[in-house]
């Protein structure tokens, strides 16, 4: 049976990447974008499999209509993707302008609530669905104290999920890439979502790039 799949920001290499391995196991797909008008890559949007809906970031209201969007269409929702980037820039705080400090927070830290608050409130009402947050890392690159902040406040709010999330009915697990889109990445990802968390709930994965024959090492931790 096609399983309900919603993936965030289908519009960024990772993104899409997992787009298309999802798919190709049979799955039926929401995927987001900032723009519907933005390009998407060579995506065929006449699949019938792929449900794409414009999705911003900073608003609450769109969080929560993606979510009516999909129980009201699909009935349910099996699986939630949700890919966090942080920003990579590295201006000193007094070179940022308020535009700078408002969209960052607004896309980060204030969309990171929303959409986690209507996924979360979807899977408790159904008492069912896997919820995996993929946190993309900067680790070893120079950063903004801004994008520290904000790395630093997804972590903390991230771990927190997981510890209060940990007797829900749904699973909620958290995997944390490098900052370096390396090719086998995306698969990387999707077979630990597959093969390592098929029932599992409450871990934080670290998934490190790793020079030689294999790509990458997975981590657990409590």
């Amino acid at each position: 049976m096609s399983r309900i799949v919603l993936i965030t920001d289908i519009n960024t290499p990772l993104g899409y990447s997992l787009l298309k391995l999802y798919l190709k196991d049979g799955n039926q797909i929401i995927g987001t974008v900032p723009s519907i008008n933005d390009e998407l890559q060579d995506i065929n949007t006449d699949n019938d499999r792929l449900d794409i809906y414009e999705w911003r970031r900073n608003s609450l209201i769109e969080s929560k209509n993606l979510l009516l969007h999909i129980t009201k269409k699909y009935k349910k929702l099996d699986e939630a993707v949700v890919i966090q980037s942080i920003p990579s820039h590295s201006l000193k705080l007094h070179e940022l302008t308020m535009s700078d400090i408002d969209k960052e927070v607004d896309c980060s830290i204030k969309g990171l609530i929303c959409i986690c608050r209507e996924i979360i409130k979807t899977m408790r009402t159904q008492k069912s669905g896997s919820f995996f947050f993929i946190f993309c890392r900067n680790k070893g690159i120079e950063i903004s104290p801004l994008s520290e902040l904000i790395k630093r406040g997804s972590e903390g709010f991230l771990n927190h999920l997981l510890h209060v999330c940990g007797k829900e009915h749904f699973r909620l697990n958290i995997i944390e890439t490098p900052n370096i889109h390396y090719d086998t990445l995306p698969e990387h990802i999707y077979k630990t979502i597959k093969e390592k968390l098929p029932q599992i709930s409450g871990k934080k994965i670290q998934i490190q790039q790793k020079t030689g024959i294999f790509p990458g090492i997975n981590k657990f931790h409590k």
